[in-house]
């Protein structure tokens, strides 16, 4: 291939401002051997692991292309499983970041996750309505669980028994018992959706949160052997009985609700500011308590001289003596996601994640050292006095490594290392090589904002149309211009000469400004004097100035582009192509070209000298919203609200490159002068920054490369495979599974062909491929195409493969069980589905007859040597704990 014009290519370099994605929750893990200090939250496609006591983000689990949007950490906390949003489940090693083991096997994202009390199984929920059981050492799915008619809202394990419990939006919750794969029982008792549950008490307890300020308290008892004789009841297993509501502070729906690992403290938030807390007593507490009430019942009927002694008006199971309502917690923003901790029992810590990007810790002390050996909640002298029980207290807030509300503008500094952002709620100033915040400044309503010469000043346009003088270097507004404009300044513009600047805004006017030092206490400061106004017909959404200072250009609400001369402010031409409003423009550096993109999802590029247009782009799915040229180049770069960033040619009008950007709405970007830079924000809240590489980018390979990851979509049906015998796979077909599947066919045919000629000489060489995999058997061959494929796609695989090439997989795993050290496992696995999924089949071939009954005694003879090893090999760890011990 002859390369005729060769591009570089611009690669992922850092993420800037996430703290917390509102789309994911947070969940507490360990880490450095220290539990309740570290907690995970998702930032887009990234997991982000922060140390609550220094504020910082210690660690970074990156992520591929889809979002994250449910975590989990198993009970021991150094695991943690990630659900993202195209069904995918990874479990990662806190410690050292690496994918454990990915799990596909769901049509859309994940909705609920949770581990079973030993963590060795995974359940996922998800928006298809259906549940899935994953083997984590197996690394395979064990069932899928179908039946409910909505998204599934929750997933919980049963400590004491093998069943899953599951809430959906189709107003039920559902028993299943994992040993038969089937629901059992199905809970009706709620009129609408079921966002969320908890197991409370060792799971005798059930509370349910659905649309209003109730929550529903059922008593789970298990009646498995609750006949006399010990037999057990089937139909009855689980018996669910109503033990009552627990009433919320706060009006609306239930978001979600969480508890502790010993499931005695319960908290649940809605749609306010409110998050309630709900204690579980212990049994001992709860007879302490109703014998107490018993006790002043009897009293008062004494001094009433009520005949009636006896009288109990509360039975002993009332939520009344098992339930305690401790002091609610106001946040400062809405409540997104919780997890909680209960330490010792004494302490209850709640980590907060904000819709602000913000994480809070709480704390509420239960009981003091000195009182914590008390019988219930006896307070010390001490405790008394100064009422330290149930006090709750804000212990730490993250929010300076990010904006608390979603940023809107960026723009790069002169020296190519300053990033200012601007948000509704402040400025923020990034170091592009640190990636971190170094000053912040609080403004309401920040529209667009920009760097003086210099890198020392930002000028900041507001939604009001004040135009704000910053001074960085002190983190202080030095001046505020309340007359700029009427209306929001759209654009702030440095003039090519450095010495003013140029605003647009929604008033219908363009105004240029020039730089001043006034003096102010002994020092000079930066000012800006209006100098002229040039005033339209419409609104001006953006504005630029040539770099050889001779023309101005406007776009206008009116879907076209007027440009008028510098010096005297005439009209000189009239770009009109566009058929929705003209959103941004930018001019390039020779001020040849100039190139404008509109809400009709459109780039034209036009020609200076004439006005024409010399090519019209759809560019963007949806609305353009930013354009910039890479400087001393005629290339530029866009980006739209449907998330992507494009690198364009304007001279051959070809698109280069497409970034994959953001999740939602990309709403503006910014080159580096030195052109090595490019940042973007959007609605995800991320900042991403973007650097060019040293590989060289060829259009032909880049296009050929979007057409495979085209087919490769095309490839995902997203069905379950229903293969012969009804075997039901958890999985689901990918293009891994089916490259999985032709691999394994190609080493079949391999074989097959080697063996054929083999037998007619003995002299054939080995197969080419076989040389590069560096082996010298058709067994070993095999084995290493085994090892290759996926342990959890797997099945998935097997049953893409043609009958006939079952057929030879079976020959082929009788010399592969007789060797010595041999898989025996995943030889096992793969003959015992095969079994299953072509059982009639196989037991009609006369053919296999014989192979499968030398698999069978072969395959049994070999898991009992297994067998005998690890029992050796347990037995012998037992031994030596005892003697250490």
């Amino acid at each position: 291939m002859v390369l005729t014009k060769q591009y570089l290519r611009y690669v992922p370099s850092s993420k800037l401002n996430i703290i917390c994605s509102s789309d994911c929750n947070i969940s507490c893990v360990k880490l450095n051997e220290k539990f309740g200090r570290y907690v995970a939250t998702g930032g887009a496609e990234d997991v982000l692991i922060w140390d609550i006591k220094l504020g910082k983000k210690v660690q970074i689990i990156e992520g591929e292309k889809y979002k994250c949007v449910y975590l989990k950490s198993c009970p021991q906390r150094q695991k943690l499983a990630v659900g993202y949003q195209n069904g995918t489940i990874i479990l990662y090693d806190i410690i050292t970041g690496e994918n454990i083991s990915t799990f596909v096997g769901h049509n859309s994202s994940i909705t609920a996750l949770d581990f079973d009390f030993e963590g060795y199984r995974i359940a996922s929920g998800s928006k298809d309505t259906d549940i899935a059981v994953w083997d984590i050492v197996g690394e395979q799915g064990l069932c899928r669980l179908s039946g409910h008619k909505g998204p599934i809202t929750q997933i919980k394990f049963m400590k004491t028994l093998n069943i899953i419990i599951s809430s959906s939006k189709d107003t039920y919750i559902k028993f299943w018992d994992l040993s038969t794969g089937y629901c059992f029982k199905t809970l009706t008792g709620h009129l609408a959706e079921v966002w969320d549950f908890c197991l409370m008490k060792n799971d005798s307890f059930l509370v349910t949160g659905t649309n209003d300020n109730e929550l529903r308290v059922w008593r789970i008892k298990d009646s498995i052997h609750n006949n006399q004789n010990n037999e057990v009841d089937f139909e009855n297993r689980i018996v669910c009985e109503k033990a009552g509501s627990l009433l919320r502070q706060s009006i609306g729906r239930v978001v979600s609700m969480s508890s502790d690992d010993s499931s005695q403290v319960l908290c649940c938030y809605g749609t306010e500011k409110i998050l309630e807390i709900f204690y579980f007593v212990s049994e001992e507490e709860t007879i302490y308590r109703h014998k107490k009430r018993q006790k002043k019942i009897k009293k008062k009927l004494l001094e009433t001289n009520s005949m009636d002694m006896n009288e109990d008006i509360l039975p002993p199971t009332s939520l009344v003596f098992a339930v305690t309502r401790l002091p609610a917690i106001k946040t400062s923003a809405k409540i997104k996601s919780i997890d909680v901790l209960f330490e010792s029992g004494t302490r209850i810590k709640i980590f907060v994640s904000l819709n602000n990007n913000s994480i809070q810790l709480h704390t509420l002390v239960m009981k003091c050292e000195k009182c914590k050996n008390n019988e219930f909640k006896k307070k010390c002298q001490e405790c008394e006095l100064k009422k330290n029980h149930e006090k709750s207290e804000l212990k730490k807030i993250i929010t300076s490594s990010g904006h608390t509300a979603d940023v809107r503008s960026i723009a790069f500094g002169e020296d190519n290392v300053n990033i200012v952002s601007g948000s509704s709620t402040g400025i923020k100033i990034w170091n592009n090589n640190t990636s971190a915040c170094v000053c912040s400044i609080n403004i309401n309503h920040v529209v667009t904002v920009c760097f003086v010469p210099g890198d020392r000043y930002v000028l900041a346009g507001l939604q009001n149309g004040s135009l704000i003088i910053i001074d960085i270097s002190y983190g202080e507004i030095i001046e505020i211009i309340d007359t700029a404009h009427s209306k929001e300044i759209w654009r702030i513009s440095i003039l090519p000469n450095k010495n003013g600047c140029i605003t647009c805004s929604s008033d219908c006017t363009v105004k240029l400004w020039n730089f001043e030092l006034i003096k102010n206490k002994n020092m000079s400061v930066l000012s800006v004097l209006h100098v002229r106004t040039l005033k339209l017909e419409e609104s001006v959404l953006d504005v630029r100035v040539t770099p050889d200072c001779n023309l101005i250009t406007a776009a206008l609400l009116d879907c076209t582009v007027q440009i008028f001369f510098m010096d005297s402010l005439k009209f000189f031409l009239n770009l009109h192509s566009h058929k929705l409003p003209v959103t941004c423009l930018d001019i390039s550096y020779d001020s040849t070209l100039i190139v404008t993109g509109s809400t009709d999802c459109s780039v034209k590029i036009w020609g200076l000298d004439y006005g024409d247009c010399h090519r019209s782009v759809l560019a963007h799915k949806l609305a353009v919203t930013s354009l910039c040229f890479v400087s001393k180049t005629h290339h530029f770069f866009s980006c739209g609200k449907d998330g992507l960033i494009h690198q364009w040619d304007a001279d051959n009008y070809e698109r280069i490159l497409t970034l994959q950007g953001h999740f939602g709405e990309t709403w503006c970007l910014s080159v580096s002068p030195n052109g090595i830079y490019v940042a973007s924000c959007g609605q995800d809240r991320v900042i991403r920054i973007y650097e060019k590489s040293d590989e060289p980018l060829v259009l032909e390979d880049e296009r050929e490369a979007e057409r495979q990851e085209e087919e490769e979509k095309t490839l995902i049906t997203g069905e379950q495979s229903l293969v012969l015998g009804r075997v039901q796979t958890v999985s689901k077909k990918t293009v891994k599974a089916e490259k999985g599947a032709e691999l394994l066919l190609e080493c079949l045919d391999i074989i097959k062909e080697y063996k054929k000629c083999q037998s007619q000489s003995k002299d054939i060489p080995l197969p080419a491929i076989m040389l590069a995999f560096n082996v010298k058997t058709t067994d070993e061959y095999l084995v290493l195409i085994l090892r290759k494929l996926r342990s959890s796609d797997l099945e998935e695989i097997l049953s893409l493969l043609p009958f006939l090439s079952v057929n030879e997989l079976i020959e082929y795993l009788v010399p592969l069980l007789r060797r010595q050290n041999s898989d025996t496992e995943i030889i096992v696995r793969i003959l015992v589905f095969l079994l299953r999924a072509h059982h009639k089949p196989i037991i009609s071939s006369n053919n296999l007859y014989i192979t499968l009954k030398q698999l069978n005694l072969i395959a049994i003879q070999n898991i009992n040597e297994i067998t005998d090893t690890m029992g050796y090999n347990l037995h012998a760890l037992y031994y030596t704990e005892r003697i250490n011990t």
